[in-house]
């Protein structure tokens, strides 16, 4: 049964560990994306931020996704099981509102471009990009 459950656990944090490459990558892409913009872009295509904070003379837009989950388990591994699904994004902009710095963080960001498309900068594309190359 032990046996059971850790060749279980392995085989979740081995599918999960290139799940959680691919959206590294889709985020960092997504948000470089609007380095050298105007805020007022982002927030015509993403729509208003979930907050804005001003720390030490620097300007911060955050757009915060955070969501409870129960889910129930199948077969031999039984029972419930919950978590925090969240996705954090962050734009510090300069003195004149343009996009300078960006990070993000989360278990629940997306994975793949058809997942971000709608929120990437029209103007600045990687893939779109790529693929005129």
């Amino acid at each position: 049964m032990i046996k059971k459950l850790l060749i279980g656990i392995l085989l979740f944090i081995f599918s999960a560990l290139p799940s959680y490459a691919g959206m590294q990558t889709t985020m960092e892409r997504l948000m470089e994306s609007w380095v050298g913009e105007n805020i007022d872009s982002v927030i015509n295509l993403w729509g208003q931020p979930t907050e804005e904070k001003i720390s030490a003379e620097r300007k911060f837009y955050c757009w915060n996704k955070n969501q409870d989950i129960i889910m129930g388990g199948f077969g031999i591994y039984g029972g419930a099981y919950g978590g925090t699904q969240t996705c954090n994004k962050i734009f510090e902009v300069d003195e004149n509102n343009i996009i300078i710095r960006w990070s993000w963080s989360g278990n629940a960001c997306p994975l793949t471009y058809y997942e971000v498309k709608k929120y990437v900068n029209p103007k600045n594309n990687y893939w779109k990009n790529k693929k005129e190359n």
